[in-house]
């Protein structure tokens, strides 16, 4: 038995583990950031441009998450990762559907795939049902305002 070998294998395991911890807490943290700009958007439009930037942020340590713990599934499924997924799936979906009916064409409403997320389904189902809850607080933000056309 070269215990040496194990050694490596668990420093390497413990390394990646806290690497990616770091990067889901990032991937939260620009995902709530994104989130607050969407709804800052009413009031400064310049707000939505910041949302696109923060998500595409957490999008780039995401795709860093999944390489690194590619060959490393009892770390993957640990729940950190989806948590961060979740965070990311609200903001993305947030994001589309509030451009669309501020900014573009609402009949253009893109909700992008798990698949296009690149996130699990599970976390893709718990953040779908999240950004639920953020339109409806930014209808109710748009209700407050008096443009009930909008909302």
């Amino acid at each position: 038995m070269d215990m040496q070998k194990i050694i490596e294998r668990m420093e390497k395991r413990d390394s990646a583990r806290e690497d990616a911890i770091k990067l889901t807490r990032e991937i939260t943290r620009l995902s709530a950031r994104a989130i607050r700009q969407i709804h800052r958007s009413l009031d400064n439009l310049s707000e939505i441009e910041e949302s696109k930037n923060s998500i595409k942020k957490a999008r780039k340590l995401l795709e860093e998450v999944n390489e690194t713990l590619k060959d490393l599934p009892e770390i993957y499924y640990a729940g950190f990762v989806e948590s961060a997924q979740q965070e990311f799936v609200e903001a993305s979906i947030t994001f589309n559907i509030v451009r669309a009916f501020e900014f573009e064409d609402e009949s253009e409403v893109n909700i992008p795939s798990p698949e296009e997320l690149n996130v699990t389904d599970a976390s893709y189902l718990k953040g779908l049902a999240d950004a639920i809850g953020e339109c409806r607080r930014y209808i109710i933000s748009l209700l407050m305002k008096k443009e009930t056309v909008k909302a």
